[in-house]
């Protein structure tokens, strides 16, 4: 999935394909574990054609520890 954004920093920095704008950082949340795996809502921020038909209510699936 990191691929598919701009830049991404696992292993080093890295480009990606800039197919979905942004930059994904190691996950460094005080809060969470480093490996983030489980069920989350997400907060749509920018409305995306990805995004089509999807509500902030659904759950999605994520195993990362990368955001």
């Amino acid at each position: 999935m990191q691929v598919l954004a701009s830049e991404g920093f696992e292993f080093g920095q890295y480009q990606g394909l800039d197919w979905i704008p942004g930059v994904i950082n190691e996950n460094n949340s005080l809060e969470l574990p480093k490996l983030h795996i489980g069920w989350n809502k997400i907060e749509i921020i920018k409305k995306s054609p990805l995004l089509t038909g999807i509500s902030e209510e659904e759950d999605f699936y994520f195993v990362h520890s990368y955001s």
